[in-house]
């Protein structure tokens, strides 16, 4: 584990996190966006391996993380204790995004990493290598860009859904594939 902070793509947009373990890595994260020191990071697992040593979830959400989903899960689900520097309180968002620069991270780390969007707090999201390298000159420069390909990437944030215990849902945001998400959980559009 270390304090290294990586800029990423992902299948939304560009992310910047760092391992789960790193206090100072979340709190700077948290100072190059300009954001609360107290708001909660979604954490990013870069593989379904990794997600299962961590959380227990419905084989469902295998097809799901397709779709551009981020779930707030109770963190009573987590088989591993989150450190509460990234999520307290009873939820804990989770995405899982298999890519080579997920996976390189991984190989560095040998943990998850955070996840939110690279921009400054309330600013429109990053989606192009471009504007991400700019990002990380004017504003993280201590960053590592982790990028191997060009990604096709949304624009948009993703799909949140909110789970309680007993498996229901609740759309929180919509994202991409929001009625595609719907339709497989069941859930009627509002």
């Amino acid at each position: 584990m270390s304090d290294q902070i990586y800029i990423y793509p992902t299948d939304t947009v560009w992310g910047i996190g760092a391992s789960i373990f790193s206090r100072d890595a979340q709190e700077e994260i948290r100072a190059i966006k300009k954001t609360s020191p107290d708001k909660p990071m979604s954490v990013l697992f870069p593989g379904k391996n990794l997600l299962a040593h961590f959380i227990d979830y419905p084989v469902l959400w295998d097809d799901l993380f397709k779709l551009e989903v981020t779930f707030l899960i109770p963190m009573s689900w987590c088989k591993q204790e989150i450190p509460d520097w990234v999520a307290k309180g009873p939820y804990l968002g989770i995405r899982c995004l298999e890519n080579d620069e997920l996976k390189k991270i991984l190989e560095k780390e040998g943990a998850p990493i955070t996840s939110t969007s690279l921009n400054l707090s309330g600013g429109g999201p990053i989606t192009s290598l471009d504007d991400a390298m700019a990002f990380q000159n004017n504003e993280a420069n201590s960053a590592e860009l982790i990028h191997f390909k060009d990604h096709h990437m949304s624009g948009m944030s993703s799909t949140i859904v909110k789970v309680e215990e007993g498996n229901t849902y609740e759309i929180i945001r919509s994202g991409t594939n929001t009625s595609k998400v719907r339709d497989i959980l069941g859930l009627s559009a509002t």
